[in-house]
């Protein structure tokens, strides 16, 4: 009876593997060129467009990871290796692809993928920098968490958004480290704007929902739950907030609005607030942030375009309900450092009387009070500021010198 339950056993495995090996090999589309040799490689096609405003010079190869495209010759080159079948496919393919491309340097957006973290014992001549792209809960660094458990992980150099989150990443990963900031947002001028008087912004984070309905985010969520309960609660303060101080409320919409065909965010912030509002579609990341600095107050929650307004000197509101509503303690203002659970221009709570006072507030305070807020709760630790990224570009002069056109 054991050797038919092991027989079974080792049949299920070999099913899932060639299931596996189908949705990330076969399934995807296919290119027949080997990747060019290039100094530089970037890791996960992800924030690609990002990337290169920095890397362009040195003409860098893209490694997709998400299923966009497979390169045959690597795969070839990794299936000939017995560790392919034996072990991580998607490693052997990796390690594989990197061969090819011989770089100088790896680098990635996405600094909560437990593989990159692995390069440096394969590669250890290869230099190795993670830069952080958005603010992180502790659900994100789980697997981190796991990985780090049952081994080392390093990398080159990490660049962060500020003093907290870094302290976290310091427990789980062996690398240098600098605070960059968001280099998104230091691509965006710190100049002396003119807002649009008596404007309210709430930033969007909306989400279609899938055929389930629902998010996994640690725990499985509803949908309505995890997005259209906190969306509700501050929406419907904010408009009754901007109809009694006489001030126009704007819905910044996602920037994937413009792939959005059907409009449902548009209708979907139409069924939450019926009229009196307006609408705005950026065309990408940089028009969003160029559009809360149009704003007098900008409304966030948790969102890291809120984090990113705030650091550029703009006036946010900081809405972190959700961490009460679906009881995710990780998801407040502030994590992983320990903040109170309200403050002067954020809450944790979801309490229209303390909305209010932080709304007062943002509308009635001088830009000296404003600046000394900000000190004074150490905002800065959260995300720093770097007009024209002098610190990130730094780094990749170190690592490769000056650039091509120099």
């Amino acid at each position: 009876m054991n050797i038919f339950r092991q027989l079974a056993e080792t049949c299920i495995r070999m099913l899932a593997k060639v299931r596996r090996f189908y949705e990330v090999f076969v399934a995807p589309p296919k290119t027949y060129r080997s990747p060019r040799r290039s100094r530089v490689l970037i890791f996960d096609a992800s924030w690609t467009d990002l990337l290169l405003l920095f890397l362009k010079p040195w003409t860098p190869e893209i490694l997709h990871l998400r299923q966009e495209c497979i390169n045959v010759p690597c795969l070839l080159r990794a299936a000939l290796n017995r560790n392919f079948w034996n072990g991580d496919m998607v490693t052997a393919y990796i390690d594989a692809f990197i061969r090819c491309v011989q770089p100088d340097l790896i680098i990635t957006l996405i600094d909560n993928d437990v593989r990159f973290y692995t390069l440096s014992q394969r590669h250890p001549r290869l230099k190795t920098v993670v830069v952080q792209n958005a603010w992180r809960d502790d659900w994100t660094l789980q697997g981190l968490r796991l990985a780090a458990a049952n081994g080392a992980l390093q990398a080159s150099c990490m660049c962060f958004l500020g003093a907290n989150i870094e302290a976290e990443y310091r427990k789980l990963v062996s690398c240098e480290t600098i605070r960059v900031g968001q280099i998104k947002n230091n691509l965006v001028p710190k100049t002396v704007f003119s807002a649009t008087k008596q404007t309210i912004g709430f930033v969007s984070q909306y989400r279609h929902p899938d055929t389930s309905g629902t998010i996994l985010q640690w725990h499985l969520f509803p949908w309505q739950k995890f997005f259209e309960e906190p969306d509700t609660i501050v929406l419907t303060f904010l408009k009754d907030y901007a109809a009694r101080t006489n001030r126009n409320l704007l819905v910044l919409a996602n920037p994937t609005a413009m792939l959005d065909p059907l409009h449902c965010e548009e209708a979907y912030f139409r069924r939450l607030l019926g009229d009196g509002y307006d609408f705005f579609a950026p065309q990408d990341t940089l028009d969003s942030c160029a559009k809360t600095d149009a704003c007098e107050v900008v409304v966030s929650i948790d969102s890291t375009l809120g984090l990113e307004a705030v650091a550029r000197g703009n006036r946010a509101a900081l809405f972190y309900i959700r961490s009460e509503i679906c009881n995710l303690p990780d998801s407040r203002f502030g994590w992983p450092a320990e903040y109170a659970d309200d403050g002067p221009f954020w809450s944790n709570v979801p309490d229209p009387a303390i909305f209010e006072r932080i709304m007062d507030f943002l509308f009635a305070a001088s830009d000296s009070e404003w600046r000394e807020t900000l000190r004074q709760h150490n905002f800065e630790r959260i995300m720093e500021y770097d007009p024209g990224n002098t610190r990130f570009k730094q780094l990749l002069t170190d690592i490769l010198g000056p650039t091509p056109f120099d």
